[in-house]
């Protein structure tokens, strides 16, 4: 199904990029950033991803996976 792959593709780039907006992806993607938003909060009930305000002067929500923050975390 379409929601099924928008996961499955939202998922594949965020355990790589780090923390980074709805928006910002959607613009990567080139799709509605309903869509994305909706592939967000279906991974954060899968406990794959967190939300909140990662980067220094953030003006919106972002996202990151979960084990990547552990290991920025750790580094820092």
């Amino acid at each position: 199904s379409p929601s099924t792959a928008m996961e499955a593709l939202v998922r594949g780039r965020i355990e790589v990029c780090g923390p980074t907006s709805a928006a910002e992806l959607a613009q990567r993607f080139g799709v509605a950033e309903n869509d994305v938003t909706l592939a967000l909060f279906s991974l954060e009930s899968e406990g794959q991803v967190l939300r909140g305000r990662f980067r220094p002067g953030a003006a919106e929500l972002e996202w990151c996976d979960r084990r990547l923050l552990q290991r920025i975390h750790r580094l820092t």
